[in-house]
């Protein structure tokens, strides 16, 4: 499922770095819309087994919305300025992951302000 959402997360990063933010904020919409749906969908046999991915899709298009970047394995990418997930779309569409995002959000700033990566 990882494999899956790779792609949209490179393109928030990709969009992000060029200055694209409403084209990088509509597919990050979409990156937590989406696994937000699948959520109570019965009868996916992929999903009976990863019932923890999508909260965990939907954070990682959250992180990377708002960092604008994502970890490598060696955790030596730029950070670029954060920008916050808009409270009126989680609150018409995803209200029930509204914690969640908040959480990412809120973790991801603490981490920064004490100047490591998240």
């Amino acid at each position: 499922m990882e494999e899956e959402i790779e792609p949209h997360l490179e393109d928030i990063k990709r969009y992000r770095a060029l200055g694209l933010d409403g084209k990088a904020l509509e597919i990050a919409k979409g990156g937590v819309l989406k696994p937000y749906r699948l959520r109570d969908e019965t009868g996916n046999d992929v999903l009976g087994w990863a019932t923890d991915f999508p909260p965990e899709g939907a954070c990682e298009a959250v992180f990377v919305w708002y960092t604008g970047s994502r970890y490598n394995d060696s955790g030596n990418e730029s950070l670029p300025c954060r920008l916050p997930f808009p409270k009126d779309f989680v609150e018409q569409f995803v209200p029930e992951w509204a914690s969640l995002t908040e959480r990412t959000i809120a973790r991801t700033a603490r981490r920064f302000d004490q100047g490591r990566q998240p």
